[in-house]
């Protein structure tokens, strides 16, 4: 009986020994179909990409309303210094605030989105555009704006117009394209 036991166990070793050697990898190789592949369609080019057009930075955001045209003329008449006379001296650093009285001098009634904002010259730490209060045409109006005097000494001199909601500045003049100043002395 021992014989046979080990008889069996012997022969289901190799029934297994056999299985698995001709399961695994031992079939005979499939040679692979080719499957056609359907042509592409011919696609028209795609038109050249257009080349942006620089816009240089600006710091000031223009008002909303931009897209209005205005059938009206905007003029500043004059502007009268109320506070900081030319060549005033100011100590270095010290805060300042400039205000002129400017005339309406066009037809157009200067409403919210108006600002007077700084063109050229020296900034003084001065806000790129400000608020204007509402000044109908004809009227008189303050307008200021807050500075820092520079820390070294010598003459300053800031160029001022104001801006209509267009995005279009004007000034003083017979074209309106004159720039007013703040002009001071720093000791």
């Amino acid at each position: 009986m021992l014989k046979l036991k080990r008889w069996i166990g012997l022969s289901v070793g190799v029934v297994i020994a056999t299985a698995l050697l001709t399961g695994c990898g031992a079939a005979t190789p499939v040679a692979p179909t080719a499957t056609p592949i359907p042509p592409t369609a011919t696609l028209p080019p795609l038109p050249p990409t257009p080349t942006p057009i620089p816009v240089p930075p600006t710091n000031t955001p223009l008002p909303a309303a931009t897209a209005v045209k205005l059938d009206c003329i905007n003029r500043v008449g004059n502007a009268r210094d109320v506070t900081v006379p030319d060549n005033t001296v100011i100590k270095p650093g010290t805060a300042f605030t400039k205000t002129w009285k400017i005339k309406n001098a066009g037809t157009c009634p200067w409403t919210e989105g108006y600002q007077l904002v700084f063109v050229a010259g020296d900034r003084m730490e001065g806000k790129q555009a400000v608020a204007i209060p509402p000044t109908k045409a004809g009227a008189d109006v303050d307008v200021s704006i807050s500075l820092i005097a520079p820390f070294a000494a010598g003459k300053y001199k800031g160029y001022w117009q104001l801006r209509d909601i267009t995005g279009k500045q004007f000034g003083t003049g017979e074209a309106s394209n004159i720039a007013w100043w703040v002009a001071i002395t720093v000791k």
